[in-house]
């Protein structure tokens, strides 16, 4: 609500507020429901006539019910028109002569140029398209974070001729006219969802041809994003059921993100488990994921392994906040109390301390529903198993599909959920198991990591062939 259209008659209800860690998964139905028929209530209104810019207020999108382990097409579609239905003008790009560029241009808007999962899945692939062939610019609010990637990249940046739009407030309509002006043929968007700044502009056709990237593997649910680019062993068979967009399946998957060799070289590992008040005496699984991702059904399997390993300690992180630990402590005191003494919490470590704590575990889990990102490739990179289950919707069947694309014979792929937590204690507690795994990644590292290039040329590829079109 703009502060000075304020109306202090009107009567406020909750539109759009989501609750990241619900008490069981009754009242995450509840709460969806409750979503759909606030939706559908405020849509038959004119809300014009209550002097609110809704446009101006893109938090209204429902980020946290794609950790649900629910289809969320029908209701980011229908949260989508009824956000769009509020914008005064959708095609603006239709309002500025349109020349025909000579290269290919191609704009991206994110918020994370640094230091962050999406800047290490896509960035490197953008700094590197062929320069002969494409015109790129990047637009961000990062300022930060673009004179880090510069101090970086400096020499990939220049070779490629890349340029960069930073704005330095959030004034959304000068971001979003800015953008318009520049005369973009491919707009790429690789986190639409995690931020407002990202979802409001993509709400607005601002390209001939409009891209979501999986920085928030899901559907956006706006009829302004063409194509949804994902990766094809990551995604079902009948994927195209649960996007808006047109999805468009690439061979090969985004490894980026690993941690460079020179911050492998500079783990402290002189630090032991003791450094970080942990007992030699037991065995660690790692859980270093956002405390949203931990659906109730995954209370079940953290509550199963304390239960067949006495020794099993679970390791997780006061991510995104100190609310999120105690809510879900509150949810696991109710009905699974042999957690509040098996569970610890790490405060946010620096990098390097953290990628030292990944070493000294003895596995990583992968959450149910919604699994790891770019933690995974880190994981890996580190040579440490990670057990997982392949679930019903690519949110979380990233891991499933490296070990499946680069053919990994012994690793700890969950077939049944049920088998979750037998699986995990048994390679928690198999070293073997633990070395044969290590030498495997080893054997695969040039393929895995070093030499997969692969993508950028899908990208270029694919831009070439919808420029067609344009």
């Amino acid at each position: 609500i703009q502060t000075e259209k304020y109306n202090p008659n009107l009567i406020l209800h909750e539109i759009s507020l989501t609750y990241t860690i619900l008490p069981n998964k009754k009242e995450i139905f509840k709460q969806r429901n409750r979503l759909v028929k606030s939706i559908t209530k405020y849509d038959s209104k004119k809300l014009s006539n209550l002097n609110i810019d809704i446009s101006l207020n893109p938090k209204i999108y429902l980020f946290h019910l794609s950790y649900d382990g629910q289809p969320t097409k029908e209701i980011f579609q229908k949260q989508g028109d009824f956000f769009q239905k509020n914008i005064p003008e959708v095609n603006l790009y239709k309002k500025f002569h349109r020349k025909k560029n000579k290269k290919i241009k191609i704009g991206v808007f994110t918020k994370f140029l640094d230091n962050h999962p999406v800047s290490y899945c896509f960035i490197d692939n953008f700094l590197s398209l062929n320069s002969n062939h494409f015109e790129v610019i990047i637009f961000t609010t990062d300022i930060n974070g673009k004179k880090n990637l510069i101090k970086k990249k400096n020499k990939i940046i220049s070779k490629s001729k890349v340029k960069f739009q930073t704005f330095n407030d959030n004034d959304l309509n000068m971001i979003r006219d800015t953008i318009c002006k520049k005369n973009i043929d491919i707009l790429i968007y690789p986190e639409v969802g995690l931020t407002g700044t990202s979802y409001y502009l993509a709400a607005h056709r601002l390209a001939k041809k409009q891209i979501a990237l999986s920085g928030h593997p899901d559907t956006t649910g706006l009829s302004t994003i063409d194509y949804y680019i994902g990766n094809k062993l990551n995604q079902p068979k009948n994927a195209q059921l649960y996007y808006t967009e047109k999805l468009v399946l690439f061979e090969n998957a985004v490894l980026s993100g690993s941690p460079l060799e020179k911050e492998i070289e500079s783990i402290p590992r002189n630090l032991e488990l003791s450094d970080f008040n942990l007992s030699k005496e037991k065995k660690y699984y790692g859980c270093l994921q956002s405390l949203f991702k931990i659906h109730p059904e995954f209370d079940e399997i953290l509550n199963e392994i304390v239960l067949l390993d006495p020794k099993a300690i679970i390791v997780l992180t006061v991510f995104p906040n100190k609310s999120a630990v105690i809510n879900l402590l509150k949810r696991w005191k109710s009905k699974f109390p042999n957690l509040l003494n098996r569970c610890i919490f790490l405060k946010r470590l620096s990098y390097l301390k953290y990628l030292r704590i990944v070493e000294l575990m003895d596995v990583h889990l992968d959450t149910i529903h919604f699994g790891m990102g770019s933690t995974a490739n880190q994981v890996l990179n580190l040579k440490k198993p990670i057990v997982s289950w392949q679930g019903k919707f690519a949110r979380c069947r990233k891991i499933s599909s490296i070990y499946k694309k680069f053919n990994f014979k012994n690793c700890p792929l969950v077939e049944n959920k049920k088998n979750f937590s037998k699986i995990a204690v048994t390679w928690a507690n198999d070293e073997n198991l633990q070395n044969q795994f290590k030498l495997e990644v080893e054997d695969k590292y040039d393929e895995l990591f070093t030499k997969n290039y692969k993508i950028k040329d899908e990208f270029e590829n694919f831009f070439k062939k919808i420029s067609k079109t344009i």
